[in-house]
């Protein structure tokens, strides 16, 4: 979720992002998405919202037919035409949280601050992270050693573990710069 949910990683960063407490450990926060993606929205909302005014006559034609196959076609599009925006202003309102407090991390996920998944974790120490390089597909612009194709090589992402055994490892989070990940594992660490 780093890739697009991004979390602090300085304790100085944000008062609403970070909490430190004596009881609880630190809890890190997900910043929401930029505003920019809230245009995007409005757009997408007012393309359904027109779309369900253009199509509201056939729907209710299709409904009242009595055709038991028209009926079910007229309720899957109703409900794709209300399910879309749903989901869609889930995705603005989706939070991820990590709680560390000594050797043990727990990550809840919420959505529309209700907490739909939750996982704890026992670490094998208090700073037992790692940062991996991931990249899952072959670097065909790198390969080619061309000057021009710089800017289309593929970098991939890094991913930070939560460390419980050798072969025992939990996924907190992905970005694109090494140096924030091991930023935010140093600052979990202190707690």
């Amino acid at each position: 979720m780093g890739l697009l949910y991004i979390f602090p990683s300085k304790e100085n960063e944000l008062d609403d992002r970070i909490h430190i407490s004596d009881h609880r450990g630190i809890t890190l926060k997900t910043y929401g998405l930029p505003m920019i993606f809230w245009g995007y929205l409005a757009a997408i909302l007012v393309l359904v919202f027109v779309m369900g005014i253009a199509i509201k006559n056939p729907i209710e034609t299709m409904i009242d037919s009595g055709d038991p196959i028209n009926g079910v076609l007229a309720w899957i599009v109703l409900f794709t035409l209300i399910g879309l925006p749903l989901s869609l202003i889930g995705f603005f309102f989706f939070e991820k949280w990590i709680v560390k407090k000594e050797n043990e991390i727990q990550l809840v996920y919420k959505i529309f601050w209700v907490t739909f998944f939750k996982r704890k974790f026992k670490l094998q120490s208090e700073d037992s992270f790692e940062v991996h390089h991931h990249i899952d597909s072959p670097n065909m612009a790198k390969r080619k050693k061309k000057p021009e194709l710089r800017a289309f090589e593929n970098s991939g992402y890094f991913e930070l573990y939560a460390v419980a055994g050798p072969e025992k490892k939990l996924l907190i989070d992905r970005h694109s710069r090494r140096a924030d990940l091991q930023k935010m594992a140093n600052l979990m660490a202190k707690f």
